[in-house]
């Protein structure tokens, strides 16, 4: 019994551990076949054999003491494997993933995305090549697809491949007459995207209703209105400064502050100028506008400068009418109250140099004339009383004593004993000293050549601009510009230049009509000749109003401001009949023809007034014949000829009723030539004739009335024309 049991166990162990080998052996079978149906081949290389995909290759694979595996790929895998020994493919369509476990999804094969999902999203077919990022989104899209992900079709087209027409371009669409959003720079999907968006719109993009972001200028919802202050299409343009609160219509058109004018209220009113028009033009503008921008014009003779607000050298006011006083430096004052603004000439003070420094002065200040500034003839002090060789008081420039080697006071300090000749020094050394109290005194320093004798007396005259015995006045003291004068009386010879001496011995300014303002200093004489428009010596003498310049010596014109003035002087008026009054100066010619109804060279004549008229300037020619025929039936060149009309068959009566009068003529001849040769013929003879020409008469008389006949029944025959 127990042999049996234990045959039995023995034999049940037995079983047992065959079976168990059997399945050992098939498990082994089992995994190893899953191990080759699931190995893949990655860049050739089957990475079913443990290790085969390492990165390294198998070099790279061994024993990690952290890991309970005999063999570790220590750098991991190639890309698409993952596993310790990398012979187990990457999950999904992953081509790239975490080493262990292969659950993080690294990088996506081609055509797929997405790594949180092992890439089981597909890339759009619109993706260039079918190949996306890891989010989708394609570098390029084929034809036909947009978007970032190229998952749209373009404008106008739908389908799967996008490649069917929408029926409204300006749609997007899903089965072709739909209309699912608008197409770029449009608005409006319930009327298919007709509107396009305004152009203010930011990008030319708008809303399904218009709306948009605006952009630069624009405003409004649609931004189709210009922020206020602007206007233009693109609204780019600032309405005027003269629109009123700085507002204007898109057109630019506005309501204008004062003294702007037009309909953009861009242009100045006339006389002003200026940013806000607010300046005005120089009275010295030859016309009451100027440039509006900065107020430069054409200026009147007595005006210069770019805006034409100053006087020309020497003028002063208002209207630049008044003259500079001519102790003025430069010739210059201010234009409102003729103050020198460059100060005074020499010997001359105050605001308009009309009052003379005091005494010696050569120069004074210009605010106080008796404050000297430099002194004549080597004196000095403030009032230029301290004499040459002089010590003087400060306070009143009175000499006290003379410098070394000079003596007396009251002779100038001029004297010096050492100039003497003689123990009594009765004469000097040479003329240039002359005898005084047992000194020798210095000639005046004004004498001529230096000479002098006691008194003192200047012997040779002065030297020139001065006069006196001692020659210590000045000639300036008299006039002002005098360069030399007579000594007796001082009255000045010659002047300076500009001015000349006049007959009661003053200088006087040259002409302002002489060019460059240059006389003779002794004649006045202009020397350069005369302005414009003036004659003469001294170019005192206008020329005729119509002149625009004159010859100096006769004032004839040579030529007139005007061509409708003729003449020697310009002094006559061409022809009212001349066409725009015009003619030749010297002739008066009208030149350009005559007006309708004159002829002749100065259109003067009448054209004959039976002369019918034409639509051109005038009726007649230049001899006073008719261009376009006569009126009234008239004829002739002049129109003076009257026309006759008689019926054809009263010229044939008149005719025959000649030829019949022409043969009563020559019988009538005859027979008182016959009746002077034959006086002694019988009174039957003579009878015999008579009865011959009461024939002759009667048959005239019939034909007489047989023409009158035909002609009263031929009225409408054709005319002939006589001549009156």
């Amino acid at each position: 019994m127990d042999l049996k049991i234990t045959h039995i166990n023995i034999g049940y162990n037995n079983c047992s551990r065959h079976i168990q080998d059997r399945m050992v052996f098939w498990i082994f079978g089992l995994l190893c076949l899953a191990r080759s149906c699931t190995g893949v081949l990655i860049d050739g290389v089957d990475c079913s054999q443990n290790c085969a995909c390492c990165k390294g290759g198998m070099a790279r694979c061994g024993y990690n003491d952290s890991i309970p595996v005999d063999e570790y790929c220590f750098d991991g895998c190639v890309d698409g494997a993952f596993g310790w020994r990398c012979y187990n493919p990457c999950i999904g369509n992953c081509y790239t993933c975490e080493q262990i476990n292969g659950r993080q999804c690294y990088s996506c094969k081609d055509t797929f995305y997405d790594v949180n999902s092992l890439c089981s999203k597909s890339c759009s077919v619109g993706c260039s090549g079918g190949v996306c990022d890891v989010d989708g989104t394609c570098s390029t899209c084929t034809a036909h697809f947009e978007g970032p992900k190229c998952e749209t079709c373009t404008q106008g087209k739908y389908g799967s491949e996008c490649t069917l027409h929408c029926d409204n371009q300006n749609c997007r669409c899903s089965i072709g007459t739909d209309c699912i959003t608008c197409k770029s720079g449009f608005h409006g999907r319930m009327t298919f995207c007709q509107t396009p968006c305004s152009q203010g719109c930011q990008d030319s993009v708008c809303n399904d209703d218009g709306s948009c972001n605006c952009r630069g200028r624009f405003t409004g919802i649609t931004c189709s209105e210009c922020q206020s202050g602007y206007y233009a299409a693109n609204c780019n343009v600032s309405c005027s400064v003269g629109c009123e609160n700085g507002l204007c219509s898109k057109d630019g058109t506005c309501s204008c502050l004062p003294n702007f004018v037009t309909a953009n209220c861009d242009t100045c009113a006339d006389g002003r100028y200026g940013e806000f028009c607010d300046q005005v033009c120089s009275v010295g503008c030859t016309t009451s506008s100027c440039n509006k921008r900065n107020g430069f014009c054409e200026c009147l003779y007595n005006f210069h400068g770019d805006k034409c607000d100053q006087c020309k050298s020497g003028l002063y006011g208002q209207n630049c009418e008044l003259h500079c006083s001519d102790n003025c430096k430069g010739d210059t004052c201010s234009r409102d109250q003729g103050k020198c603004t460059h100060g005074c000439v020499d010997r001359y003070s105050y605001d308009n140099c009309t009052i003379s420094c005091d005494n010696a002065c050569a120069t004074c200040l210009q605010i106080d004339e008796s404050e000297c500034v430099s002194c004549l003839n080597g004196y000095s002090g403030s009032t230029c009383q301290c004499l040459p060789h002089c010590y003087c008081d400060v306070a009143s420039d009175v000499c006290t004593s003379c410098v070394h080697g000079f003596a007396n006071p009251e002779k100038q300090c001029k004297c010096q004993s050492q100039y003497c000749i003689g123990t009594e020094c009765d004469r000097c050394i040479n003329l240039t000293f002359y005898v005084d109290e047992n000194t020798c005194c210095e000639c005046p320093e004004n004498c001529k050549d230096g000479v002098c004798k006691s008194g003192p007396i200047c012997t040779s005259g002065c030297i020139d601009g001065f006069y006196g015995i001692e020659c210590s006045q000045s000639c300036l003291s008299l006039s002002a510009d005098c360069l030399r004068c007579i000594q007796s009386d001082g009255k000045c010879l010659e002047c300076n230049d500009g001015f000349y001496a006049h007959r009661n011995g003053s200088c006087i300014r040259c002409s302002r009509n002489c060019k460059n303002k240059q006389c003779n200093s002794e004649t006045g004489t202009c020397t350069n000749g005369c302005a414009k428009r003036f004659l003469g010596d001294k170019c005192e003498i206008q020329c005729g109003s119509n002149c625009v310049t004159c010859q100096l010596d006769s004032g004839v014109c040579l030529s007139c401001t005007d061509t409708t003035y003729h003449g020697l002087f310009c002094n006559k008026s061409c022809s009212t009949s001349c066409l725009d009054s015009k003619c030749e100066q010297m002739t008066g010619y009208c030149h350009n023809g005559c007006s309708r109804d004159s002829f002749g060279s100065m259109c003067d004549i009448k054209c004959p007034d039976n002369c019918q008229q034409g639509d051109t300037k005038t009726r007649c020619n230049i001899d006073g014949s008719c261009l376009y025929g006569c009126i009234n039936g008239l004829e002739g060149r002049i129109c003076t000829e009257r026309r006759i009309y008689l019926g054809s068959t009263t010229i044939g009566a008149l005719a025959v009723l000649s030829g019949v009068l022409g043969i009563l003529l020559i019988c009538t001849a005859t027979g008182c030539y016959l009746w002077n040769r034959r006086m002694s013929k019988s009174i039957e003879h003579s009878l015999e004739i008579h009865l011959d020409q009461r024939e002759i008469e009667r048959a005239y008389e019939q034909l007489q009335r047989k023409t009158s006949g035909e002609t009263n029944r031929n009225i409408d025959d054709t005319y002939a024309v006589l001549s009156i």
